[in-house]
């Protein structure tokens, strides 16, 4: 395919997942659709809630006929419209079997967000804990903050806020809900907000504060409202929810209103454990009403959706809920029937919450039918589940706790890393000093050692006194120079008003000494306005730029270091080489910590001389346009 078409298909695929790309579907004329377009194709129907037809539309893709990035992104819609299928297991083996197939960062970050979803339908917290954290950190090889890419990291951080929550740690997810809120805001995303805003009500309603979950909700519809995006799955959710927890507050005439509202939608959305979700949730609010028959009924068309799904919480609720219907209507007999067919679910594996609500609704359907030694079995396998609930709770608690902590652990351990290794090649920098000012000392003392010869025989003259004293000013400086690398007393430290020209003039010597006889150091100076810099942070930033431009040229060439004022008024000092420059696909992560193409770097030298030039209320930048070569900018504010 030509590189424009190519393009044009990329770019249908970034539209797709902002929603709404039928226009550019629409663009390419051709007399199959196989390829990168039956993926998006599929991924259009997946978004109209169509997944039996995206599978479809996916089986078309003929083997070969995909790169490696389509083959990818295959995998990604396959097991988005798996998910929304309930054929949750078979989601997961695909989303994982790609993640092994050395996905690309935006790939892998989408991936790892499913597979994390996936996790929480399965309710395997710590899992899905752990994806969405390899999300964000896949986040973060991306280039540059783009809008996916912050809508992304506020999704991730919505979804941390759920994880969090079922984990127990409700102040970490509200938290991380506020991040998330507070990261979607500015980007007018109003689809995530609203999606950020439902899931921290179906927390509040979890906690049982429903007034607040019942604020958010209406929150979530205000901003569905000004989306140009689709909102039939969110705003169906939503109602769902609102109906769920007006059945908390009693409130069954509203509660069946929005019930029905969220079935209305749901019916048109084509995804059977959604739509199978919000027919139980109208029939505990028509059995709470008392409207028996109608909630037996509502639960039947439950169970017929649910068939072949592969949840066995859901799938045991469901079975409970038709016991405990059937044994209130004194239909005994088969209230037993369905006690069976929920064990038998049970035995597949549940949660230790989905096998205490069988439990208890099991002690209740034994003793309406007077089968006492039954009831108190259920009662006793009740407490058993209780204790086993309780445990498992804080195991999980005690388990999330350690992942943060040891997380926290491995940043300080890095931090600590980093600072080490950038004393590291501060200590090197000054033994290069040294070295060189040990070369320029030996050849004071040998000249001052002459004199002295000299006045030893014809006696100390003028002349001599005057070139004494120069040689011995000239030794002084230098131990000055080294000094002043060597220390940051807390005078260094302080902020003061520097001349930047005058700055440049005085760190020639050290610059000199650094690069060694084999690399000229010049100067290109202008004028400035003063800048408030601290003088130690100053030197270690022309360290690190000159070290790293020495380190370039291999030892030998010309660095030139230049002061001036830029365009919009900012100070500037800049260091230039004359090296092979900076290949520009890696512009981008320069100033990434840890990264290097040097075989002997740590990767830390111009990381941390941005953070010093930020520390300064300053930047630290790339000049793009200079070659051969490159050149280094640190722009800082004048003093007003």
């Amino acid at each position: 395919m030509p590189s424009g078409f190519l393009d044009s298909l990329e770019a249908a695929w970034l539209s797709a997942n902002q929603r709404g790309f039928a226009e550019r579907l629409a663009d390419f004329e051709t007399p199959t659709r196989g390829g990168p377009f039956a993926v998006l194709d599929a991924e259009l129907l997946r978004q109209q809630g169509q997944h039996a037809r995206a599978l479809a539309a996916l089986e078309t893709c003929q083997e070969g006929a995909l790169s490696h990035i389509w083959r990818l992104r295959q995998s990604i819609v396959l097991g988005r419209s798996l998910k929304q299928l309930g054929e949750r297991k078979r989601a997961l083996e695909v989303c994982l079997e790609a993640s092994l197939r050395d996905p690309p960062p935006r790939e892998a970050s989408e991936l790892w967000n499913l597979i994390g979803n996936i996790q929480m339908y399965r309710r395997d917290h710590l899992a899905a804990l752990d994806a969405y954290e390899r999300s964000l950190e896949s986040i973060k090889a991306l280039k540059g903050d783009t809008p996916w890419v912050l809508k992304r990291r506020a999704r991730l951080q919505c979804n941390l806020g759920i994880t969090y929550s079922e984990l127990g740690d409700y102040d970490g997810g509200i938290r991380a809900f506020e991040r998330a809120l507070e990261a979607a805001k500015p980007l007018g995303d109003h689809y995530g907000i609203a999606g950020i805003f439902h899931n921290y009500a179906v927390v509040l309603n979890r906690l049982e504060h429903w007034q607040r979950a019942l604020t958010l909700c209406e929150h979530t519809q205000e901003e569905l409202a000004i989306s140009a995006q689709p909102a039939g799955g969110l705003s169906a959710a939503s109602a769902n929810l609102r109906a769920d927890i007006h059945q908390n507050l009693k409130d069954y005439p509203t509660a069946e209103r929005w019930a029905r509202q969220a079935l209305a939608q749901r019916e048109t959305l084509g995804s059977p454990p959604e739509l199978a979700a919000s027919w139980c949730t109208l029939a505990e609010i028509l059995h709470g009403a008392g409207d028996r028959a109608a909630a037996m009924v509502a639960l039947e068309r439950t169970m017929q959706l649910l068939e072949g799904f592969d949840d066995p919480d859901v799938l045991l609720h469901v079975q409970s809920l038709r016991a405990d219907f059937l044994s209130e209507a004194g239909a005994h007999e088969q209230a037993a029937t369905a006690l069976a067919a929920a064990r038998a679910v049970l035995a597949q594996g549940a949660t230790a919450d989905a096998a205490a609500e069988l439990e208890e609704i099991a002690s209740r359907v034994h003793e309406r039918a007077g089968r006492w030694p039954e009831a108190l079995a259920a009662q006793r396998a009740l407490l058993e589940c209780d204790r086993k609930l309780r445990r498992d709770e804080a195991l999980a608690s005690v388990t999330h706790l350690n992942t943060l902590r040891a997380l926290e652990e491995s940043r300080r351990a890095q931090a600590l890393l980093e600072h080490k290794l950038e004393e590291l090649r501060h200590v090197e920098s000054v033994a290069r000093a040294v070295a060189g000012t040990a070369h320029d000392l030996r050849n004071i003392l040998t000249t001052i050692n002459l004199f002295l010869e000299v006045a030893t025989v014809k006696g100390p003259t003028p002349r001599f006194n005057g070139k004494l004293e120069e040689s011995l000013d000239r030794a002084t400086a230098l131990t000055d120079d080294l000094l002043s690398l060597a220390t940051s007393g807390a005078r260094q430290r302080l902020a003061v008003p520097t001349d930047l020209a005058e700055a440049l003039r005085a760190f020639v010597p050290i610059a000199r000494r650094i690069a060694g006889p084999s690399v000229t150091v010049s100067l290109e100076l202008a004028s400035t306005p003063e800048v408030s810099v601290a003088s130690i942070n100053l030197h270690r930033i022309l360290l690190n730029l000159v070290l790293n431009a020495c380190e370039a040229m291999g030892g030998e060439g010309q660095v030139t270091m230049e002061s001036g004022v830029t365009s919009d008024g900012a100070c500037f000092i800049a260091v230039r080489d004359v090296g092979p420059g900076v290949p520009e696909g890696l512009h981008d992560r320069l100033f990434e910590p840890m990264f290097t193409t040097k075989e002997t770097g740590t990767g830390l030298g111009l990381g941390t001389t941005q953070a010093l030039a930020r520390g300064a209320s300053g930047e630290l930048r790339l000049d793009p346009a200079h070659g051969p070569g490159a050149r280094f900018i640190v722009t800082l504010p004048p003093i007003p």
